[in-house]
């Protein structure tokens, strides 16, 4: 990225090269672009997926379906929004240590909001 810079006007590049928090303003950017694009896309997966079970499940007499409609109806927004995090924190350059509390983090609030939800789902 850094020799896409250079094809840049002077001023800009430099903006952009303004280290924060150890990161470039460019990597910050593209973080916060893949994070609104990220959670647009799994609303979007969400709402269709719902949509497209539930004609399938009214077509159909088994329960199995009826559960897969409300496994997906019920994903948690904080999953999507952990998702979205998760996935946004790639370009950036975190230590070791940082990173891997993101991932950690990531997994604590995925397994938490499953075992919160699933007797829900199937009691």
């Amino acid at each position: 990225m850094e020799s896409l810079l250079e094809l840049l006007p002077e001023r800009l590049a430099t903006v952009l090269a303004v280290e924060i928090l150890g990161n470039a303003v460019w990597r910050w950017g593209l973080a916060a672009i893949v994070f609104l694009l990220t959670l647009l896309a799994l609303r979007l997966l969400r709402r269709t997926a719902t949509v497209r079970f539930k004609k399938l499940a009214a077509a159909t007499e088994t329960d199995v379906d009826d559960m897969l409609v409300e496994l997906v109806e019920r994903t948690h927004g904080l999953f999507l929004l952990m998702t979205a995090i998760f996935l946004a924190a790639r370009p950036l350059e975190l230590s070791r240590s940082l990173d891997t509390w993101v991932g950690r983090l990531f997994l604590l609030v995925v397994f938490a909001l499953k075992a919160a939800t699933f007797p829900l789902i199937y009691w």
